[in-house]
Protein backbone atom coordinates (compact mmCIF):
# COMPACT_ATOMS: atom_id res chain seq x y z
CA UNK A 1 0.00 0.00 0.00
CA UNK A 2 3.00 2.02 0.80
CA UNK A 3 3.71 1.90 -3.09
CA UNK A 4 0.51 2.87 -3.96
CA UNK A 5 0.77 6.28 -1.97
CA UNK A 6 3.99 7.08 -3.12
CA UNK A 7 2.84 6.49 -6.81
CA UNK A 8 -0.10 9.13 -6.17
CA UNK A 9 2.01 11.67 -4.74
CA UNK A 10 4.49 11.01 -7.23
CA UNK A 11 1.93 11.65 -10.38
CA UNK A 12 0.64 14.70 -8.80
CA UNK A 13 -2.74 12.37 -7.15
CA UNK A 14 -3.81 11.80 -10.61
CA UNK A 15 -5.42 7.77 -10.52
CA UNK A 16 -4.81 7.17 -14.24
CA UNK A 17 -0.84 8.33 -13.60
CA UNK A 18 -0.68 6.15 -10.67
CA UNK A 19 -2.27 2.91 -11.88
CA UNK A 20 -0.29 3.18 -14.96
CA UNK A 21 2.91 3.47 -13.11
CA UNK A 22 1.48 0.73 -11.00
CA UNK A 23 1.52 -1.24 -14.42
CA UNK A 24 4.97 -0.75 -15.52
CA UNK A 25 6.23 -1.87 -12.18
CA UNK A 26 4.19 -5.26 -12.21
CA UNK A 27 5.26 -5.73 -15.84
CA UNK A 28 9.23 -4.91 -15.12
CA UNK A 29 8.48 -6.85 -11.74
CA UNK A 30 9.50 -4.19 -9.22
CA UNK A 31 7.96 -2.22 -6.67
CA UNK A 32 7.09 1.22 -7.56
CA UNK A 33 9.46 2.69 -5.34
CA UNK A 34 12.27 1.52 -7.31
CA UNK A 35 11.91 4.53 -9.18
CA UNK A 36 11.79 7.06 -6.34
CA UNK A 37 15.10 9.23 -6.62
CA UNK A 38 15.69 7.42 -9.50
CA UNK A 39 17.12 9.34 -13.03
CA UNK A 40 14.19 7.52 -14.87
CA UNK A 41 11.99 10.70 -14.12
CA UNK A 42 14.84 12.60 -15.89
CA UNK A 43 12.87 15.11 -18.32
CA UNK A 44 13.04 12.72 -21.65
CA UNK A 45 11.87 9.39 -19.38
CA UNK A 46 8.86 11.66 -18.17
CA UNK A 47 8.15 12.65 -21.70
CA UNK A 48 7.90 8.29 -22.63
CA UNK A 49 6.55 8.31 -19.11
CA UNK A 50 3.45 10.75 -20.58
CA UNK A 51 3.09 9.46 -24.14
CA UNK A 52 3.22 5.34 -22.55
CA UNK A 53 0.28 6.50 -20.31
CA UNK A 54 -1.61 8.44 -23.30
CA UNK A 55 -1.49 5.21 -25.05
CA UNK A 56 -2.65 2.66 -22.25
CA UNK A 57 -5.43 5.36 -22.36
CA UNK A 58 -6.51 4.46 -25.92
CA UNK A 59 -5.91 1.04 -26.04
CA UNK A 60 -7.93 -2.12 -24.43
CA UNK A 61 -5.47 -4.38 -21.68
CA UNK A 62 -4.59 -7.43 -23.94
CA UNK A 63 -2.76 -4.46 -26.04
CA UNK A 64 -1.56 -3.13 -22.96
CA UNK A 65 -0.03 -6.25 -22.26
CA UNK A 66 1.30 -6.76 -25.27
CA UNK A 67 3.17 -3.78 -25.36
CA UNK A 68 4.29 -4.37 -21.80
CA UNK A 69 6.06 -8.04 -23.24
CA UNK A 70 7.82 -6.01 -26.06
CA UNK A 71 9.04 -3.70 -23.61
CA UNK A 72 10.15 -6.92 -21.37
CA UNK A 73 12.02 -8.37 -24.02
CA UNK A 74 14.01 -5.04 -25.48
CA UNK A 75 14.93 -5.00 -22.13
CA UNK A 76 16.33 -8.70 -22.07
CA UNK A 77 17.74 -8.17 -25.27
CA UNK A 78 19.82 -5.03 -24.05
CA UNK A 79 20.59 -7.31 -21.24
CA UNK A 80 22.29 -9.93 -23.53
CA UNK A 81 24.20 -7.34 -25.56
Amino acid sequence: MGDDSRAQAITGGDPALARNLRLIADALGVPVSDFYGSPIFDQEALTLLSLVQTYFSRVDPDTRKRFMQAVLATEARQSIA
